[in-house]
């Protein structure tokens, strides 16, 4: 189980019951949100991180980032179904302060992802935010391109490619 994608149903189900409302949908979607939230968490350690698969010791920031996003969303629902699940909450504070403060937990990766997640996921939030951003975009932003999946690689031929159709 991919704990992040997961967890993310419930992302899902939060922006369709949005943009469509309707009970029915979220009657229909709540138990499938309710056991997904669930099952991610039995995978919540006591720092707070959440292992990736079932490998224990594979913590990962972007990943636990996007759960972090999905967390307010599920309890969001929740309390649409006049539910309170305040262990949801508690594993949410726990993520953060693990994300926030222990980055010794997680797996380090020259992904732009563990740059710009947190920010996404809303575990860094404001001036902190910007901060961050600020301070990896010289290394992810290849301007007028865009972001780079992993810091080190290059984009190759993809400078030549602009405004030309892609052959695969």
């Amino acid at each position: 189980m991919d704990t992040n994608f997961t967890a993310y149903v419930a992302v899902g189900t939060r922006h369709h019951f949005l943009l469509a409302g309707g009970d029915a949908w979220l009657d229909r979607m709540w138990l499938v949100v309710d056991r997904a939230i669930n099952a991610v968490l039995r995978r919540q350690q006591p720092s707070g991180a959440v292992s990736w698969r079932a490998d224990p010791e594979i913590r990962l920031v972007a990943g636990c980032s996007s759960i972090h996003h999905a967390l307010p969303q599920a309890l969001a629902l929740a309390s649409l179904k006049g539910l309170d699940r305040p262990q949801w909450r508690d594993a949410a504070h726990r993520l953060r302060v693990a994300l926030l403060g222990e980055p010794r937990l997680f797996a380090a990766k020259p992904h732009a992802m563990d740059w710009y997640y947190p920010v996404l996921g809303s575990v860094v939030t404001g001036a902190d935010a910007t901060a961050r951003l600020a301070a990896g975009w010289d290394r992810f932003v290849e301007p007028g391109l865009g972001v780079r999946c992993v810091h080190h690689e290059p984009w190759g031929d993809l400078r030549g490619l602009r405004g030309k159709p892609r052959e695969w």
